[in-house]
Parts: C-alpha cells; structure tokens; sequence
C-alpha cells in the first residue's frame, strides 16, 4: 500500500528500489499485487454495500445487493489478477521482438507494480458521488505514467526500443484495463448475462 503511493509521488526512486533485488513472481504476488487488490476492491465493494453507488435525478444513491457486490468483488479481482498476468505474457512477446532479452519476471514486475495507482483508484471509487468511469481515468492515467518509469528501470531495453515499448505496453493497458472496468460495471448492474453476450457477439 505504501509502496504503491511511493509510485504516484516518487516514481522515479521507487522504481529503482523495486528493480534490484528482483523479487520472484510469487514474493510480488502475495506481498504486493494480491494484499492490494482485496484491500482496495474491499473497501469499494463495502462502501457500495452501505452507501449505493451513482446517482439518480433527485440526488438519491442507488442501492446495491450484497449479491451484486460479491459478484463484482470477486469478478473484479479475478479479471485484474488475470489482466497481469496475461499482459505481462503480450509483453514479454512484444519487447523480445525488438530483439530484447526480457523476462517473465520482468514484464509482471512491471505490470503488478504499474498497476498499483489504477487498484488506488478504486479507494476513490468507493465515493458514491463520483463518476466510475472518472476514477478509472485517473487511475489510468496515473498507471501509464507509472509503467513509462518503471520499463527503463526494470526491462532495461535500449532507449530507442524502450519508448517502443511503453508506447505500446500505453495503449494494451489502454484497452485492456478498460474492457476490464467495462465487464466488472456491467456485472455488478446484473446485465452480464446470456443476452448480453448474445447482443456482445452480434
């Protein structure tokens, strides 16, 4: 938790305590990534649960069932975990093809480190009077910003391959991340369902 506001307001120094000594897959997974995900989604999912989320015409929050709330909660923290890991994949993939020595390790280091303001901005979330999509953008935002330090410090590439690679690791982020948000908001309103994907293919 600390170390993920560390990345928003000294990028640049904590990356450089990240990057040596490299830490293992599953040391950043339990240590980091895993703790900050179900602490930052939990006090969404607890804050939806009591408060509502959005608004209506008149002012009012819209009430939400705790079976709504789990479902989002756990979706939510699947989908993310899944999102690093397999853009983390797409990223090795990319950054060996710029005739790159990069590693697994490296790429989800990145990535689960990265991430960290996107799963912060879930705390601003848990206000019912903001806009979801606002907090996304913010986090998002704060994130790309975040990869951008963290790929020289981490990856090493060459200064022309890197910008490659972070322009491109931008927009997977991009798309990726926000098709994420796109499916946790449609199952906690209850419309993903079998129309739904049926609407989705055609």
């Amino acid at each position: 938790m600390f170390r993920a506001l560390l990345l928003i307001f000294d990028a640049e120094e904590s990356w450089k305590k990240i990057a040596k000594p490299p830490c293992g897959i599953l040391f950043i997974f339990f240590v980091h990534l895993l703790p900050l995900l179900l602490f930052t989604l939990g006090v969404e999912a607890f804050a939806m649960s009591r408060l509502g989320e959005g608004r209506t015409l008149t002012g009012q929050l819209n009430p939400v069932q705790r079976p709504a709330v789990v479902a989002f909660f756990v979706t939510a923290v699947i989908l993310n975990l899944g999102l690093v890991f397999a853009i983390a994949k797409v990223l090795q993939w990319i950054a060996s093809s710029f005739h790159g020595r990069t590693t697994y390790l490296q790429c989800f280091t990145v990535l689960a480190y990265g991430l960290s303001p996107l799963y912060l901005a879930h705390l601003l979330d848990a206000l019912p009077g903001l806009n979801t999509w606002v907090c996304f953008g913010i986090g998002l935002a704060l994130s790309v910003s975040s990869v951008f330090h963290g790929i020289p410090e981490v990856m090493r590439p060459d200064a022309a391959r890197g910008f490659g690679v972070a322009l491109i690791a931008a927009v997977l982020l991009l798309v990726s991340a926000g098709l994420v948000h796109f499916l946790d908001i449609q199952v906690l309103h209850g419309e993903l369902n079998v129309r739904f994907w049926e609407q989705f293919l055609h």
